[in-house]
Formats: structure tokens, C-alpha cells, sequence
């Protein structure tokens, strides 16, 4: 998930194309509501949103999917790497090429 709609939207549907089932959500709130449900594999999520960021998003969501693995997105790395989290999850700095995003959400995946 992306705090940006469009861009959330258009990595989901390039995943799609690519063999995998994609769901994009536009807050971290309703990324953690629908786990419930959709039992991710992964979540691709941006450091930087409004409301949580990405990195207490992936802590939150893997206490509830321990299997479940994370990439996160930033173009603010210096930010991030002062998050207690920070280490425990991949990390893809921005800016990224989708052919990358892809072949490392499938190194994760393995």
C-alpha cells in the first residue's frame, strides 16, 4: 500500500499482470482490517504515510501474519533507519524501476 491512490493502484494491477493477486489499500488502517480476511504473503507498503507509517504497519501486520513478508518503499532512508523497526523488513529505496520491484518481491517470496 501507498499513501499516493494512483500509484498504490498501478503496482497493484502490475503485480496482477505478473502472476500475482494484488489488492492495493489506501490507509494503513484498512491494510491491517482486510488481513484479517486476506491473509497476505506480502505487503508492500510506503515508509512515509499519514496516520502510521509503513514500518509500524509491517510490526503491526506480522504480529497478526507471522509468514507474512515486507517491502518497504522510501525515498527518505535516513528517516527510517531511526525506526526501532527498522532492519527487520526489506527495504526498496525510491526511486525504483518496476522490473526491480518485481524481481524483489520474488526474492521474497522465493
Amino acid at each position: 500500500m501507498d499513501d499516493e491512490d494512483t500509484l498504490a493502484d498501478a503496482v497493484a494491477l502490475f503485480l496482477d499482470e505478473h502472476g500475482f493477486k494484488a489488492i492495493a489499500f489506501h490507509s494503513p488502517v484498512d491494510a491491517l482490517a482486510a488481513s484479517a480476511s486476506h491473509k497476505p504473503d506480502l505487503l508492500l507498503t510506503d515508509y512515509r504515510m499519514p496516520g502510521m507509517d509503513g514500518l509500524a504497519l509491517a510490526v503491526s501486520l506480522t504480529e497478526r501474519r507471522p509468514d507474512c513478508k515486507v517491502l518497504v518503499m522510501t525515498a527518505a532512508a535516513h528517516a527510517a533507519e531511526d525506526h526501532p523497526a527498522f532492519g527487520r523488513f526489506a527495504v526498496l529505496h525510491k526511486p525504483f524501476t518496476l522490473a526491480f520491484l518485481l524481481d524483489k518481491a520474488v526474492e521474497l517470496l522465493g
